[in-house]
């Protein structure tokens, strides 16, 4: 013997007219096109990756090292690949898309 467990029926609204188009009215065409075409997203995602092979070979390095000095050497290496990468995002987000020195989102939160 199968139940079979029914949901009461929910009363139908009207659809109400906000002034904003039907999600089904909006296509791809009447969107619009990305601002940004700088190249500078690319650079960060390079220079990361980077970054990222650089400090992984340093430890590496670290692994065959059979001194203590090298460990020194290994987090310095470190300390400046986070400088150059923190100072390459800052830079970015800074400048905005044109550019420009004080036309990004963090000079306008600084403001």
């Amino acid at each position: 013997m199968a139940y079979v467990i029914q949901s009461p029926a929910r009363p139908r609204q009207a659809p109400q007219d906000d002034g904003l188009p039907s999600p089904t009215a909006v296509s791809y065409e009447t969107l619009p096109a990305a601002g940004d075409d700088s190249g500078q997203g690319l650079a960060l995602i390079v220079l990361f990756t980077a970054a990222v092979l650089v400090v992984t070979g340093a430890v590496a390095f670290l692994a065959l090292a059979t001194s203590w000095w090298v460990l020194g050497v290994v987090f310095a290496v470190h300390v400046l690949v986070t400088v150059i990468v923190g100072t390459a995002i800052f830079t970015v987000m800074a400048t905005g898309k044109q550019g420009r020195p004080g036309s990004g989102r963090a000079s306008r939160l600084a403001a």
